[in-house]
């Protein structure tokens, strides 16, 4: 992954989400609707609060993904910082045999949690006015558009 390319915090719950972003009314919206599930939201990040994420600007990406031992792993140890599972410009791996043959020198461990969706979350860029939906994945700008009215 180039380091210019920020990761993303996955979360348990929303109340670990609250705790190093603010979220605004349409933030709180989509996370309503669509978490846990493939929803990325870059959002601001909440201040003095300290992260291991590596970040260039004030704002953060944050997502609670639907997988049941995942999110089990998160709300014992709290918020993770996360990439894909891959490398950069290729396709996802979908499971923990794919990923220890393209990066297992380079990790510490691999959470084996069965095979994966396949296709990264949408992401939506919520500090921009009006909001930009950065990637479609899953869930398609008309999918998200009414959370962001009003």
């Amino acid at each position: 992954r180039p380091d210019e390319m920020e990761l993303s915090l996955l979360a348990a719950d929303l109340a670990q989400v609250e705790a190093v972003a603010e979220l605004d009314l349409p933030a709180r919206r989509l996370a309503a609707a669509f978490w846990p599930g493939p929803l990325s939201l870059i959002v601001p990040a909440r201040r003095p609060r300290r992260l291991a994420v590596p970040r260039r600007g004030d704002s953060l990406s944050v997502r609670v993904p639907a997988h049941a031992l995942l999110g089990e792993l998160l709300a014992e140890i709290g918020p993770l910082a996360s990439t894909s599972a891959n490398r950069h410009g290729g396709p996802p791996c979908g499971d923990a045999r794919c990923v220890r043959r393209e990066l297992g020198d380079e990790l510490d461990a691999v959470l084996d949690g069965g095979a994966a969706a396949g296709r990264g979350s949408t992401i939506i860029d919520l500090t921009q006015h009006p909001p930009r939906v950065l990637r479609v994945g899953p869930l398609s700008a008309e999918q998200l558009h009414p959370y962001l009215e009003g």
